[in-house]
């Protein structure tokens, strides 16, 4: 019960989970990143209500064709800001890019990952 108005529901931790979880089953299971699922789970429902572009894609079919990876950054940057438009993303995402070059057919590839988490290991001193 909410102790400053009596009228308005209020739910236990575990009730917010049943909840979330008859619109995902796998959070069901007890596993050790259940809550990164589940916070992943709620900013993706919540990205999905709110995206402003809605099945809209990026006006440009070709991906640039400059070797340099800064422009092929902002290139994936600008296609996935357009068809992905809400505070969620604005607040919680990411990009990660990654350089990968070929020894033997001498050839570099980009590669881009959209992220909302970084999980980070936690370093425990003795």
């Amino acid at each position: 019960m909410n102790l400053q108005n009596p009228n308005i529901k209020v739910y236990s931790p575990l009730e917010f989970k049943d909840i979330i979880c008859k619109y995902n089953p796998m959070l069901l299971k007890n596993e050790s990143n259940n809550p990164l699922q589940l916070f992943e789970f709620i900013f993706n429902s919540i990205h999905k209500e709110l995206n402003e572009n809605k099945n809209k894609n990026y006006p440009y079919e070709e991906e640039v064709e400059e070797t340099n990876w800064i422009d092929k950054l902002k290139y994936e940057k600008n296609r996935f800001n357009y068809e992905n438009k809400s505070i969620i993303i604005d607040l919680f995402y990411g990009i990660q890019a990654n350089e990968k070059y070929c020894l033997n057919c001498r050839i570099t590839n980009y590669i881009f990952k959209h992220y909302n988490f970084l999980t980070l290991p936690i370093i425990q001193k003795k």
